[in-house]
């Protein structure tokens, strides 16, 4: 779940949910074909597809972990970032960029976490069911795809 590897444009990031845990996490996966076999999480993770692609130049994003929960937060802002390291988190990396012009909806609920996609119809779904709409947490090359539309 952590040292992302990522770099060269229109990088995967891989979305996963861990029931055991009621997380949401990220992996940046260079190598990942649409289609192909997904080995990378861990027993009982549910691959839910790409949930965005990555640029390989842009800003910063910081990725900090609740040593708790094992909640993963994605920002651009240092400020949030600290923050959160005052209260306790986990510093993790900061190799991946936010740039291009899909945003990347960041949205959470107590319990849940955090939670990031690019598509406008879940972030509504999700509002609709309780979750907050935070803000538009970062910018993506390409939209993500879910995994049951994955070829």
């Amino acid at each position: 779940m952590s040292g992302w590897i990522s770099a060269k444009a229109d990088t995967p990031v891989l979305r996963f949910y861990r029931p055991s845990r009621g997380v949401h996490f990220y992996i940046p996966t260079p190598s990942y074909t649409p289609g192909a076999t997904v080995s990378v999480g861990g027993p009982g993770d549910n691959f839910e597809g790409v949930g965005w692609y990555e640029p390989s130049s842009g800003s910063t994003i910081y990725e900090i972990q609740n040593p708790n929960s094992l909640e993963i937060m994605l920002t651009t802002s240092s400020a949030e970032l600290y923050s959160l390291e005052r209260a306790g988190w986990n510093y993790v990396t900061s190799t991946m960029k936010s740039g291009g012009s899909i945003p990347v909806y960041r949205l959470y609920c107590s319990g849940s976490g955090h939670f990031f996609t690019t598509n406008a119809a879940e972030k509504n779904a999700l509002v609709a069911a309780g979750w907050s709409y935070e803000k538009i947490g970062f910018y993506a090359s390409k939209a993500g795809i879910p995994a049951n539309k994955i070829a």
